[in-house]
């Protein structure tokens, strides 16, 4: 996510309006490719997927923009970027198809859940978690104790000596606070989003979605690196936008 995210802000920050010199193209450049290249060594389907999100993200803002110079810079990168990933994809390829195999993704079969991708199994068990308490949940003080109760049930030994948690921040939030609580959480997220949109607040935009889009994959507000992350740059993007009105009106 760090990566992904360094590598979209990079990109935004090249415009037409800059004194783009030779020297700063090439030390850019190369700073998103290495970027680049490390995401695709973690091996990561969410950073792959991400890295696919932030590029269609970007594409549509420097069409908005109408930024040529930065346009030809980003379909540069994004044309050595696909023929990077096209290279070494076989084994990334092969998490994928494990991912969707017929074998992996047969829910709630206790006969088999340590044999699914390790991340299918999690899902499971919270999602059996979550209809126990759907309305309210169990309360955030109990997640833990709940999903280890169901990796016990269902016979999870990795997510049972690993203490996972529901590695997914939707359904974190449904276990813990169920159906009511996940409506408040999604107003809290995506309501942002639209004041955003309405005022062409890319920056701020693209760390919603990229945050949004990753909650999926990790439950990011259960870790101390998450947390940091998203109050530090939520707050500074959204205060960003309200900083220059507020020089407007004073000019």
């Amino acid at each position: 996510l760090y990566l992904v995210f360094s590598l979209g802000y990079l990109l935004m920050k090249t415009k037409s309006s800059e004194k783009l010199t030779s020297r700063n193209l090439v030390v850019k450049f190369i700073v998103i490719l290495l970027f680049f290249l490390l995401i695709v060594l973690l091996n990561s389907r969410a950073g792959i997927l991400s890295l696919g999100i932030t590029f269609l993200f970007l594409f549509f803002y420097f069409f908005k923009e109408k930024s040529k110079k930065s346009f030809y810079f980003f379909i540069v990168i994004l044309l050595i970027s696909g023929s990077l990933l096209i290279s070494g994809s076989g084994k990334l390829f092969k998490r994928f198809n494990n991912l969707v195999s017929k074998e992996q993704i047969q829910l709630g079969n206790k006969n088999d859940i340590n044999k699914k991708d390790l991340r299918i199994a999690i899902l499971t068990v919270g999602i059996e978690t979550f209809k126990k308490n759907p309305i309210i949940g169990v309360g955030t003080g109990d997640v833990k104790d709940e999903l280890i109760e169901g990796y016990q049930e269902y016979g999870f030994l990795k997510g049972f000596q690993r203490n996972y948690n529901a590695h997914n921040q939707y359904l974190q939030f449904l276990i813990a606070f169920g159906i009511i609580g996940l409506v408040i959480f999604l107003i809290w997220l995506f309501y942002p989003l639209i004041e955003a949109i309405g005022n062409q607040n890319y920056f701020f935009m693209f760390l919603i979605i990229l945050i949004s889009f990753n909650f999926l994959f990790e439950s990011m507000l259960e870790t101390k690196a998450g947390v940091e992350f998203f109050a530090f740059f939520y707050v500074l993007f959204f205060i960003s936008k309200e900083k220059v009105k507020n020089v407007e009106l004073l000019n």
